[in-house]
């Protein structure tokens, strides 16, 4: 009984780390893409006579 207990446990513990992970993942993708189109957003407004 105590076994089952503590596989259950351990099952939400790693159920946790992986949606921890996704979430780090998802927000680092976002953040990734925000940058690029700051970036692109930046070099526009510096260099509009390149066009």
């Amino acid at each position: 009984m105590q076994s089952f207990a503590f596989a259950r446990k351990e099952k939400i513990f790693v159920l946790k780390k992986l949606f921890f992970k996704y979430l780090l993942l998802k927000h680092l993708v976002i953040f990734r893409r925000s940058i690029i189109a700051w970036k692109r957003l930046t070099i526009n407004w510096k260099q509009p006579e390149k066009r």
